[in-house]
């Protein structure tokens, strides 16, 4: 068996999982996983349909898949107590002789060899923690069974502009190498500042978002706070470099990205095989999408004006105000802003609805999204509707706001 890079510094991923499904499993959150499954999937059951669970820690969505009605599951990881955790979960569903579960590694390619072909291939958070992530992505050609979808979740480059992913790289390396006292006050630090934004009102408010975390597949905040921290060996992978992959080497493409979470999460068919499950590809033209911080440090693209006759603005609020005043400043041509809902005019130039825009702008429009709160949402929207060249501004729109209260952006 291949064993993953960093092996003696990995974060203790069983246990984990362990300590999960002892304090928190409940049929609410089976369901809730099931409930997430499926809608991401976009069916009503898997009824006829094989499922691989490629890192099954906890076994809580193998356990899902099983009661969607699966004809057949395989589930595996590289973790022994993982492993255990989820033949825990096979025990409590009667020891299904269609439910395989067993330890491996997606390293391993003849291993996968021998699975056979799936209907569904499912990982969720686990193949950046391999040590060798798009090794691992590339390994996953010999499961899929076509026509076939494939459901992935990767640690987001586009999530972590501020603090960077080298940041949380190397806090997760000092989470792993600290005793269980500084563990715990790091994890306490973690929930100060990123979860309630050093604020006391928010910090009341935990245990809210602890009951609404329960909603994300079911999962336990605690347990994630942890998995996020100590999930060592790790990876970042931007959501272009992930379709690439999988279009040019996986024979994929995507029909669904949802971005907003700390993982993205991607849903595949087999290449002309979308519209089998009723779905349409993103990028029928097979342009695949870019999406760009505008923080501390712009893309190059920025830096050098290469957006050529201008760009447009999504957002009228004060994030649209403060960029189009810096931009403007920069010498970049602003065509003009978008709206949700409403058109009109801003800074003298057009507001456009979505609607409306969307039917008459080409999709390799330039456009910056400059909202703080709604950004990713904006973004899984503009993705849906097939652009493809999007650039977040959130960070910037926050500095720029800062600027202009000490009085720095004057621009007339």
């Amino acid at each position: 068996m291949s064993v993953p890079r960093a092996d003696s510094e990995r974060f203790a991923f069983g246990k984990n999982w362990s300590d999960y499904i002892a304090k928190h499993f409940s049929e609410e959150r089976l369901a809730l996983s099931q409930k997430e499954l499926l809608q991401f999937l976009g069916v009503a059951d898997l009824k006829g349909l094989s499922f691989i669970d490629i890192g099954s820690g906890s076994g809580l969505h193998s356990l899902a898949a099983f009661r969607a009605g699966a004809e057949r599951i395989h589930s595996f990881d590289y973790d022994p107590l993982s492993v255990e955790t989820t033949r825990q979960l096979w025990r409590m569903a009667g020891e299904p002789a269609h439910w395989t579960v067993e330890r491996g590694s997606v390293l391993d390619r003849a291993y996968l060899e021998r699975l056979g072909r799936f209907d569904i291939v499912y990982s969720w958070g686990v193949l950046h923690h391999t040590g060798a992530m798009w090794q691992a992505v590339r390994n996953l050609a010999p499961l899929i069974k076509r026509p076939g979808r494939v459901y992935l979740a990767l640690y987001a480059t586009e999530k972590h502009d501020d603090p960077t992913p080298s940041y949380w790289l190397d806090l997760k390396q000092r989470y792993n190498r600290a005793g269980w006292l500084q563990q715990r006050f790091m994890e306490v630090g973690y929930i100060w500042r990123f979860l309630c934004g050093r604020s006391i009102r928010l910090l009341l408010a935990f245990p809210r978002m602890v009951v609404e975390h329960k909603q994300l597949r079911g999962m336990n905040l605690y347990t994630d706070i942890k998995d996020w921290l100590g999930g060592w060996p790790m990876e970042f992978a931007a959501a272009h470099e992930v379709a690439e992959i999988a279009s040019e080497q996986l024979g994929l493409e995507a029909v669904q990205v949802q971005l907003g979470k700390a993982n993205t999460e991607y849903l595949f068919t087999t290449r002309g095989d979308s519209s089998v499950f009723g779905l349409r590809p993103l990028f029928p033209d097979g342009k695949l999408p870019q999406i760009l911080s505008l923080g501390s440090s712009e893309p190059e693209e920025v830096a050098s004006g290469a957006w050529g006759s201008g760009v447009w603005i999504y957002g009228t609020g004060s994030g649209g105000s403060n960029l189009y005043d810096d931009l403007r400043h920069k010498g970049i041509s602003v065509l003009g802003f978008i709206d949700s809902y409403k058109s009109g005019e801003m800074k003298g130039l057009p507001i456009r609805s979505f609607e409306d825009f969307k039917r008459t702008e080409l999709h390799d429009t330039p456009l910056i999204v400059a909202s703080q709160e709604h950004s990713f949402d904006i973004i899984n929207n503009l993705l849906r509707e097939g652009f493809y060249r999007i650039y977040n501004a959130r960070v910037k729109i926050l500095k720029l706001a800062f600027d202009k209260r000490k009085g720095k952006l004057s621009y007339s």
